[in-house]
C-alpha cells in the first residue's frame, strides 16, 4: 500500500519498531542521498537495538564522507539475517541493488522514496513527490523515534544538500531548509560535506567533463544542449559511471538552455541518459524510453547503439519542448 499522510508515517514506525533484522538497500549505482538515506536511517535503527547490514551497490570515493560506513554489508557468500527489507530512493523494482533477491525472501518489505514515477513493489511504501530528497523523509519518520547525533545529521544532511543541487532546485521548500537548520544545530560539518560532495572532482570526472563538451550540441536554437560519451572514451579515461554525475546538471546551466541530456555508452548496444530541465517534464521523456524519475530530473537506459540513442534522445527533447 502507498502511504504518505500522518497515518502512514505512524504505520511506517511500528514496523520499524516491530521487527529486529533489517537488510537496507538502494538503487543500482546510488547517489548521495541514496547512501546517505540508506547509512542515516541504519544508524537510528541501530540506536534503537537494531540489527542493521547496509547492501549498497559501488558508489563514488565523495560518498566515504558520509558516516555509518561500518554499516555496510562485506560478506560475500550468503545474505545477512533479515526480518524486513528497506528499500530506499528506488522508483521500481528493477532499480533495487538486491544481490541476494531479498525481495523475494524477507517476510517484510519497506519502500521509502520521493519519486514522481514510482511503480509500487514493497507490501509497505511511503511515498512523497513533493520532498526534496529521501533523505528529507527518512528524517521525518525518525525524528519522532531516536534522538539524532551529528553523525545521523550529517547522512542525513548529505542527500538534502546533493538532492537538491545545494538547496536551490525547485524542490527546495520551507521544510526541506527548516530539516536543514535542525542538523546544523547538531554541529555537523556542513562545510566539509559540501566542499566534497558538490566542489571537488577527481582528475578523472575532469577529463570526463572535457569529453563529453567536446561531444556538446546545442539543439532548437539553444533552448536544449545534449552531450554524449562512448565506451572507448570511458575506457580510456579510466572512468566509471559515478565519474559522470553532474555533467547534465553542468549542460543546464549554459545560458538560454532549458533541457539538458547527457549520455554515456556503458557497452555496445546499452547508453545511459540523464535528463535535466527547467521548464519541461522530463520524466514523462524518460518513461518513453522505459525509465522515470523526477519533473526536473529524469534518467532512462536505451538499448540501441550511440549514434542512434542520440538522435532519439534529441528528436525526444526537441518535441517535448515544442509542446511544453
Amino acid at each position: 500500500m502507498i502511504m504518505n499522510n500522518n497515518a502512514a508515517l505512524d504505520e511506517i514506525r511500528r514496523v520499524l519498531l516491530e521487527n529486529d533484522d533489517f537488510v537496507i538497500t538502494a538503487h543500482v549505482n546510488p547517489d548521495s542521498d541514496a547512501v546517505g538515506s540508506c547509512l542515516a536511517l541504519g544508524l537510528s535503527l541501530k540506536k534503537l537495538g537494531k540489527r542493521v547490514n547496509v547492501i549498497l551497490d559501488a558508489f563514488h570515493s565523495k560518498n566515504l564522507i558520509i558516516p555509518g560506513q561500518g554499516l555496510i554489508w562485506e560478506g560475500a557468500a550468503a545474505a545477512p539475517d533479515v526480518s524486513a527489507l528497506i528499500t530506499l530512493d528506488c522508483a521500481n523494482a528493477e532499480r533495487v541493488y538486491d544481490p541476494f533477491a531479498l525481495m523475494k525472501l524477507a517476510p517484510v518489505t519497506i519502500c521509502i522514496d520521493h519519486h514522481l514515477s514510482h511503480d509500487p513493489f514493497a507490501r509497505y511504501i511511503y511515498l512523497d513527490p513533493d520532498a526534496s530528497s529521501t533523505c528529507e523523509l527518512i528524517y521525518r519518520i525518525v525524528s519522532a523515534m531516536v534522538e539524532f547525533d551529528a553523525d545521523i545529521g550529517s547522512a542525513i544532511y548529505a542527500g538534502l544538500l546533493t538532492d537538491t543541487g545545494g538547496f536551490r532546485h525547485r524542490c527546495v521548500s520551507s521544510e526541506t531548509l527548516r530539516v536543514a537548520s535542525e542538523l546544523i544545530k547538531l554541529n555537523i560539518p556542513f562545510t566539509d560535506i559540501y566542499n566534497e560532495l558538490l566542489k571537488k572532482h577527481s582528475p578523472v570526472e575532469t577529463y570526463v567533463m572535457r569529453a563529453a563538451l567536446n561531444n556538446l550540441e546545442l539543439l532548437q536554437n539553444g533552448r536544449a544542449a545534449l552531450s554524449f560519451i562512448s565506451s572507448e572514451d570511458m575506457t580510456d579515461i579510466g572512468a566509471t559511471a559515478s565519474d559522470t554525475d553532474g555533467i547534465s546538471e553542468y549542460l543546464l546551466n549554459i545560458r538560454d538552455v532549458e533541457a539538458a541530456v547527457f549520455l554515456y555508452e556503458k557497452s555496445k548496444g546499452e547508453v545511459k541518459a540523464s535528463i535535466r530541465s527547467l521548464t519541461i517534464n522530463v520524466s514523462e521523456t524518460a518513461k518513453a524510453f522505459g525509465g522515470g524519475g523526477h519533473k526536473r530530473a529524469a534518467g532512462c537506459i536505451i538499448r540501441s547503439p550511440l549514434a542512434e540513442a542520440c538522435g532519439a534522445m534529441s528528436r525526444a527533447i526537441i518535441s517535448a519542448i515544442e509542446t511544453a
